[in-house]
């Protein structure tokens, strides 16, 4: 079914006019789709092949953000572009690329909330749960130690 929802919705939407005839506000509101559906896309942690799947590997294995390593894959093929169509459509396309950065640094960066987990063990199981955070779940982990009031037995919290 997922391959069919592209040309449904192409069909569906044919008839539409544009939203503008000024090159600018498509580059703007192109710009603005664009990095509302990738950020939506990269938040669930899937990608749409081709760029977002070299993004999301540089982002995980050397944590590069997702907009900057598609902007700079974008850039490159636009200038590239430039040899063949004009350079005002190449500076247009820019500005679209642009527009689409900011909307997913603001979607994925300044959007994104923080979720804290407090674990509560004995000592004997620090480690082991300190390091299944770590390497298994690609979290980081603070510890804190404390004790029981009641049983003054000693406890860490990793967080």
């Amino acid at each position: 079914m997922v391959a069919l929802d592209l040309p449904i919705f192409v069909y569906l939407t044919k008839d539409l006019p544009p939203l503008t005839y000024d090159a600018l506000l498509a580059a703007i509101y192109s710009g603005l789709g664009t990095g509302i559906g990738l950020a939506v896309v990269f938040r669930a942690a899937g990608n749409t092949g081709g760029f977002t799947l070299i993004a999301q590997i540089l982002n995980k294995k050397r944590t590069i953000k997702h907009s900057t390593s598609i902007i700079i894959m974008d850039v490159t093929v636009m200038i590239a572009g430039g040899f063949v169509f004009s350079p005002e459509k190449v500076l247009y396309a820019l500005v679209g690329a642009f527009v689409t950065r900011m909307t997913m640094e603001f979607i994925l960066v300044k959007n994104k909330g923080s979720k804290v987990a407090y674990i509560i063990s004995s000592l004997e199981y620090e480690n082991r749960i300190s390091t299944s955070i770590l390497h298994q779940l690609d979290r980081g982990v603070t510890k804190i130690t404390g004790s029981g009031g009641y049983t003054k037995n000693n406890y860490n919290d990793c967080t």
